[in-house]
C-alpha cells in the first residue's frame, strides 16, 4: 500500500486494522509529527514500513509492539530524539533499521538488545556523542553506520565481539579525537574511521580488530607507533 506524499498529518488508531495480510506499507512524505500506539494496530503480516521524511518527533512507546513479521522499518528524515529498547521488543524479525538524519544524542545502551535478528543499522546523521556498553555486544551484522554524528567517545564494550564478515563499520565524520584501549574489538571487511580528529591511538585499541581494510585518512595523527596497531589484523590495505 503507497500513500506516500500526499498531506496525511495523523494516523489514527486502528487505521489500518481490516488490512490484516499487508505486506507493505509505505507513508513517506507526509506531515506526520506524531506516531501514536494503535496506529498499525491489526497488521500482524506487515513486512516492511517506511515512515521517511514526515517531521516525526514523538514515537509512542507501544506503537510498533505486535509487529512481529517486520523486517524493514524505515524512519529516517524526522525529527525523532528520543527511542528506547522498549519501543523495538516484539520487533523479533527485524533486519533492517533505518534511523537516518534525525535528532537523536544519546542511545540507550538497551535500545538494540531485543533486535537479534538486525543485519543493517543505520543512524548516520545524527547528533550522538556516545557509543554505550554493550550497544552492539555480540552482534552479527552486514552494515553499521554512525558516520556524520558527534562521537568523542566509544565505550570499550560497545562494538565488543561484533561480527561483520564482509560487512562495513562506518564511523567517519565524527568528533573522535583518541581510540581508547579496545574499542574497535570487531571483525569486518571495512573499518572506516575517517574525517575525525584522532590524534591518538592507545596502545591496544585495535587489540582484536580484523578486517581486509582499515581507513584512518583525515585526521589529526602527527605519529604511529608499533603499540597504536598492536593486536591488529589488516588484510589488504590501511588507508
Amino acid at each position: 500500500l503507497e500513500i506516500a506524499n500526499n498531506s496525511i498529518e495523523e494516523i489514527e488508531e486502528g487505521s489500518f486494522s481490516d488490512l490484516r495480510s499487508l505486506f507493505s506499507l509505505n507513508i513517506s512524505n507526509n506531515d506526520i509529527r506524531s506516531l501514536q500506539n494503535g496506529a498499525f494496530d491489526g497488521l500482524d503480516q506487515l513486512g516492511v514500513l517506511i515512515l521517511k521524511n514526515n517531521g516525526i518527533g514523538t514515537v509512542e512507546r507501544e506503537v510498533f509492539h505486535h509487529l512481529r513479521s517486520l523486517f524493514n522499518l524505515e524512519l529516517s528524515h524526522n525529527k525523532i530524539a528520543e527511542l528506547s529498547g522498549f519501543h523495538f521488543k516484539d520487533l523479533e524479525n527485524l533486519g533492517h533499521l533505518i534511523l537516518k538524519d534525525n535528532k537523536m544524542q544519546q542511545l540507550p545502551a538497551d535500545i538494540f538488545s531485543p533486535l537479534r535478528r538486525l543485519r543493517h543499522l543505520d543512524v548516520s546523521r545524527n547528533k550522538i556523542s556516545v557509543l554505550p556498553a554493550n550497544l552492539l555486544y555480540g552482534f552479527t551484522m552486514d552494515v553499521v553506520n554512525f558516520s556524520f554524528n558527534q562521537l568523542v567517545d566509544i565505550n570499550e564494550s560497545a562494538l565488543k565481539g561484533l561480527q561483520m564478515g564482509s560487512g562495513v563499520l562506518d564511523l567517519s565524520h565524527n568528533d573522535l579525537a583518541i581510540l581508547r584501549r579496545q574499542t574497535l574489538r570487531v571483525s569486518a571487511r571495512k573499518v572506516v574511521l575517517s574525517s575525525n580528529q584522532i590524534e591518538s591511538i592507545e596502545p591496544g585499541a585495535f587489540e582484536g580488530c580484523d578486517c581486509e581494510k582499515l581507513y584512518l585518512n583525515e585526521n589529526a595523527l602527527t605519529e604511529v607507533n608499533s603499540d597504536s596497531m598492536q593486536g591488529l589484523v589488516v588484510r589488504h590495505r590501511l588507508c
